[in-house]
């Protein structure tokens, strides 16, 4: 297990995309964030966020990915808004 958790996921179905980064083992302030942006990033241009969670320190590798996969199935169920 590493101290630095760095996840991209393209959605297709939802044409969106999820950022995941999160420092493990550190305590202060924000810990990680999981960002969301509309259609596939594109390395060459600039990509806005559509929507942001901050993180809280202290959580494990587990408790992050669930985090992670929770937040996928908010926005798939509507609970997560991301109309612009």
């Amino acid at each position: 297990m590493g101290d630095f958790i760095k996840k991209f996921e393209y959605l297709e179905d939802l044409n969106i995309t999820l950022e995941l980064a999160y420092r493990l083992n550190y305590n202060f302030k924000g810990c990680g964030y999981i960002k969301v942006y509309s259609g596939k990033i594109d390395p060459e241009e600039e990509n806005y966020e559509i929507y942001m969670e901050s993180l809280d320190c202290g959580m494990s590798e587990d408790e992050v990915n669930s985090k992670y996969n929770k937040m996928i199935g908010e926005i798939r169920s509507g609970d997560i808004d991301l109309s612009l």
